[in-house]
């Protein structure tokens, strides 16, 4: 499963949680566990275990050019990239 939504969010598609469920449910009625019911709470777990938020998307990963990044990157040196199971996540580190 986690592969699967990481691939998906690789690609920069939307994944909403009942997309999850559903890909879960085909996924487990496959391997024959027809008794699997992709619930929301198993969603809710497997959101936790793998921390993932459902939040709306804005725009693209096109919408900005690597100068402007460069640019934010340069001025604000605060803020630190990370790279965690293929997404990177921006961390705003606050000095004291």
């Amino acid at each position: 499963m986690w592969e699967w939504f990481v691939s998906v969010r690789v690609k920069n598609h939307r994944v909403s949680g009942p997309m999850v469920q559903e890909y879960a449910k085909k996924v487990t009625q496959k391997l024959g566990k027809t008794e699997f019911k992709a619930s929301n709470i198993w969603l809710g777990s497997f959101r936790k275990r793998h921390e993932i938020v459902f939040n709306k998307l804005c725009g693209g990963s096109s919408d900005v050019n690597s100068e402007t990044i460069e640019e934010l990157v340069a001025k604000l040196p605060s803020i630190r990239c990370f790279e965690r199971a293929g997404f990177l996540l921006w961390v705003k580190l606050l000095l004291v």
